[in-house]
C-alpha cells in the first residue's frame, strides 16, 4: 500500500528543470530560443502541409530572445527500441518521433518531463498509460 503523501508536480518544478538542464549538459536536449512568432509560423506550416515536419534544429542554442524552451532531442536516424509489458518488444523508426518540449519558454516544465522525473524519483517500477483504440 502507498503510505506517502500525494506528490504535486507543481511543487517539484525546480527538480524537473534541474533534470532538463542536466539533459542539455549531456547533449540530449537543447535550448531553443524561438520567438513566439516563429513557433506560430511553424505550427501553421505543419497544419497547412498536413504532414509531420521534423524540428528545425538550426535554431538550437542560438540566442534570439531572453527566454528559451528546453527541447528533448530525438534521434535523427535508426530505431527507438523499448520493452513494453503489454506489447512486448517495440521498435519505432526515429523519423516518426519528433523533438518535444521539456520546459516551456516561460520556465514551466511540461507533463512530459514532470511525469518521468517524478516516477523515477518515487522509484516506481511500472506505470500504466491508457491507450484508446
Amino acid at each position: 500500500s502507498w503510505d506517502q503523501p500525494p506528490v504535486f508536480q507543481s511543487d517539484r518544478a525546480n527538480r524537473h528543470i534541474e533534470v532538463a538542464e542536466y539533459l542539455v549538459s549531456k547533449g540530449l536536449a537543447y535550448k531553443c530560443y524561438y520567438t513566439n512568432e516563429r513557433f506560430q509560423f511553424i505550427k501553421k506550416e505543419i497544419v497547412d502541409s498536413g504532414k509531420m515536419l521534423k524540428s528545425d534544429r538550426s535554431w538550437a542554442n542560438k540566442i534570439e530572445s531572453n527566454s528559451y524552451a528546453i527541447i528533448m532531442q530525438s534521434p535523427s536516424i535508426g530505431k527507438l527500441l523499448f520493452s513494453d509489458l503489454v506489447y512486448g518488444n517495440v521498435d519505432i523508426d526515429s523519423n516518426q518521433v519528433d523533438d518535444f518540449v521539456l520546459v516551456r519558454s516561460d520556465g514551466s516544465p511540461t507533463y512530459m518531463i514532470a511525469d518521468v522525473v517524478d516516477d523515477h524519483d518515487m522509484k516506481l517500477p511500472t506505470f500504466f498509460e491508457v491507450q484508446i483504440i
